[in-house]
Parts: C-alpha cells; structure tokens; sequence
C-alpha cells in the first residue's frame, strides 16, 4: 500500500497497539475515533468480464487476492477491488465477511506490530490496506490514525511541511475534527506561507477551543499575513 507523506497529529483507538518511548505508551489523540461515516454508493471497480455465475466468479478472484495478499494496489486483482464489487453484486453474500476477516487476522497484527516496533509509516500502509478491504473496521481506522498521527510528528521534526499537510489532511478523513491534526494542518500551511488557507485552518482550530491562546495567536498572526498578501 502507499505510505502517508506526512506530519503531525492522528487519533488513536481501541486494538491499535502502541510504541514505546522511553518505557511510555505511545500517545493517543485526544478525541476517540467516531464510527465511520456512511459510505459513499458503491462503484464498481473496473475488472475482466466476468461468467454468468458473477458472484461466484469474484468470490473465487477475492480468494486468489487474499491467498497473494494483493490488497488494494494496483486495483485490478486486489481484494479490495473483489470485494467491492461483489458487495455491488452480491451484497448478503457469507463470503464478503469471511474474506474480510480474514484479511484482518493478517493485517492487524502486522500493523499492530509495526506500531509496538515505532515503524509508523509501515504500520499505517498495514492500516490503510485493512481499511480498503474493510472500510468500517474500528481498530484498523484506530490504528490508522495513532500511525498517521505519530509519521506527522517526525515530518514535522524533519521540517517537511508539505509531508506533515498531507497526513494532517489524511488524518482528518480518518478522524473528523481531530484537534491536533488541525492544528498540525495550520501550523504547515503557515511554514508554506500559504496564509489565506492558514487563517481558515487556524479558525476551524478556534471553533474546536475557543479559548486557546495558541489558537488565537496563530488566528491573528495568519490574519495579518493574509491581509499584507492582498495589499
């Protein structure tokens, strides 16, 4: 699966199993990760034509998939792909679960692993590879974010900007709101002197706590530079 390029901030959850920094646990985001919203419809993904028998057809490519543990990428022949379109032509069928399962009795350990061993960009492909399999499994979005979350925070170490706005982004499709990814989203967008896009980061982060001063100095401080943009 694709590694997230980048910075700070991800919420944590239940199973996703945590590094170790000097004998402490790995820390969690601040708010729980919510159930995942309601998917979009469903589009098939392109694929061969299949027989006449559809269902058993994609049940067999599922299958093959899961047994080379093609997840998601490249589309064509991944599980990911199978079973989304079996869940269009077949939606109560048993094996969409089976197979679902089965991609997580791999997946989680691995990037539950990986995130015991602070191998954070390892640990979120495993999540992001579950998460495509199976888009509403809680701990794989847990996991997900605490790996996003904990990459961000070495890109920002590194000062790759860019990187920390790509997984502040990335997070916040995971977690909604998630307070420090936005505020890792203001602060890279301020470091690119993107300062219009920073202001409107920084007062999302003044909607979620009003009454922090670090939010409302980065509010005002990106205000002025947007306005001497403009001049």
């Amino acid at each position: 699966g694709a590694g997230a390029g980048a910075g700070a901030g991800a919420g944590a959850g239940a199973g996703a199993g945590a590094g170790a920094r000097g004998g402490a646990g790995v820390p969690r985001p601040s708010a729980a990760v919510p159930p995942a919203p309601a998917p979009a419809p469903a589009t098939r993904v392109p694929s061969k034509p299949s027989s006449p028998s559809t269902g058993e057809s994609l049940v067999a490519a599922a299958d093959k998939a899961l047994a080379a543990r093609h997840w998601r990428e490249p589309t064509e022949g991944s599980l990911a792909g199978a079973l989304t379109n079996l869940a269009i032509e077949a939606p109560g069928n048993a094996n969409i679960r089976r197979l679902r399962q089965a991609a997580a009795d791999i997946l989680l350990p691995t990037g539950q692993r990986a995130l015991e061993r602070r191998r954070w960009r390892v640990a979120a492909d495993s999540f992001r590879d579950l998460v495509a399999v199976w888009p509403d499994q809680a701990d794989a979005r847990a996991g997900l974010a605490e790996a996003l979350y904990e990459e961000a925070r070495v890109l920002k170490s590194d000062r790759d900007h860019v990187g920390v706005l790509a997984a502040a982004d990335e997070l916040l499709n995971v977690v909604p709101g998630e307070f420090r990814a936005v505020l890792l989203r203001a602060e890279a967008l301020m470091a690119l002197r993107r300062y219009a896009e920073a202001k409107q980061a920084w007062g999302e982060a003044r909607r979620i706590k009003p009454r922090s001063r670090e939010v409302l100095k980065g509010y005002y401080k990106a205000s002025q530079l947007a306005r001497k943009g403009d001049e």
